[in-house]
């Protein structure tokens, strides 16, 4: 008789317990993650081996630590694009990424930081087909130096010199 009352006060508690487990899930799903935890905790004050409460509590922990690490990484990677390391910033994007997959101000800034770094890579090769084509003018190779300068134009047109020497050149060749 005692043993079905023993029993019966464990299924009492479980089922206490599962009931409140469902109340800390809603909390869960509406973000309020800490209002969670202190839920699923009052689960385990009802039925302390309750093993579904413990394994939500730890994976709610873990996950608002990975959000937190993803809050820092992001916070260095907006430092990083401030002191013009690029790179950087993008590598700490990366990190916070695989951290929180899901982060779209992360994924904002990574948008960003790739196209920066690819207006920089532009750039230079822009500048060093300048460079390139101003050596082959003065080694007398107008149409070589027309190339290269179309070359860095149309990989960058905001480069002043390259379009006034392109213009100069093909008023050169014309005349």
């Amino acid at each position: 008789m005692a043993r079905l009352r023993e029993m019966d006060a464990k299924t009492d508690k479980r089922k206490d317990a599962s009931s409140v487990i469902k109340g800390a899930l809603q909390i869960y799903r509406e973000g309020r993650h800490e209002a969670a935890i202190l839920e699923f905790q009052k689960a385990l004050e009802v039925d302390p081996e309750n093993k579904q409460a413990q394994a939500y509590v730890k994976a709610i922990q873990e996950e608002m630590e990975n959000r937190a690490k993803a809050r820092d990484l992001y916070q260095s990677a907006l430092s990083a694009q401030s002191q013009g390391d690029l790179a950087g910033g993008l590598a700490s994007v990366e990190q916070a990424l695989a951290i929180d997959p899901d982060n779209e101000q992360v994924k904002t800034l990574q948008k960003s930081l790739k196209t920066a770094i690819q207006q920089q890579e532009s750039r230079a090769k822009a500048e060093a087909l300048n460079q390139s084509a101003i050596e082959l003018y003065k080694g007398g190779d107008l149409l070589g130096a027309l190339g290269a300068w179309n070359k860095a134009y149309e990989l960058n047109s905001e480069l002043q010199d390259v379009g006034r020497y392109l213009q100069q050149g093909i008023a050169k060749l014309l005349s």
